[in-house]
């Protein structure tokens, strides 16, 4: 045996324009439900146990893996919209104003958030069941926040980084002026884009 060295380049948040809407399984409340439960959190479930954290640009740390999409809901709003992007761009724009700024959650908990479920009788089983029984298996993205009664709110998976951010508006991740380790996080409390 020898070592053999290459050079391999890795998919991260600011390749990914879109999520296949076949990897939705389920969504809580259902949208244009007026009844949502106040004492559950939104959530949407994904087929791939591991699509949250797939295109993460960071290693885990001892929190965990820091997911590079995120599930936010935000209050619904004329200043608040959810437009269909152009070619280039992510499939859906979602548009927040500086007043809405105060609605994002806080991306330093976002591996809080994201959770995978495998349904096995004993971890042991855990390896043979992602192997051989892919229906088992779902990655589900929470939102922290309570919904109050026949209030309607706007539900988006955007992205955590901000290369995802960038490539999604339609601009190149690469060489951009705000982008210097790809780990810059989509917005920060008091620093948040208008799209």
């Amino acid at each position: 045996p020898r070592d053999v060295t290459h050079t391999i380049a890795l998919a991260g948040p600011g390749d990914v324009l879109g999520i296949d809407p076949r990897q939705v399984l389920r969504v809580s409340p259902k949208p244009g439900s007026r009844a949502a439960e106040p004492d559950f959190f939104p959530l949407v479930e994904f087929d791939a146990p591991d699509l949250p954290w797939a295109y993460s640009p960071m290693l885990a740390t001892p929190k965990g893996l820091v997911p590079w999409i995120r599930l936010i809901v935000l209050e619904a709003d004329p200043s608040v919209r959810l437009e269909r992007g152009a070619q280039g761009q992510s499939p859906w724009i979602l548009h927040i104003p500086q007043a809405a700024q105060g609605e994002l959650p806080d991306l330093e908990d976002s591996w809080v958030w994201a959770h995978a479920q495998i349904a096995c009788e004993q971890s042991a089983d855990i390896a043979s069941t992602l192997a051989s029984q892919p229906d088992r298996t779902l990655s589900r993205l929470l939102a922290p926040r309570r919904l109050l009664p026949n209030r309607p709110y706007i539900a988006a998976v955007v992205p955590a980084f901000k290369s995802g951010r960038v490539a999604g508006l339609g601009e190149n991740p690469t060489g951009h002026p705000s982008i210097v380790t790809g780990l810059e996080p989509a917005w920060r409390a008091g620093d948040i884009p208008d799209r």
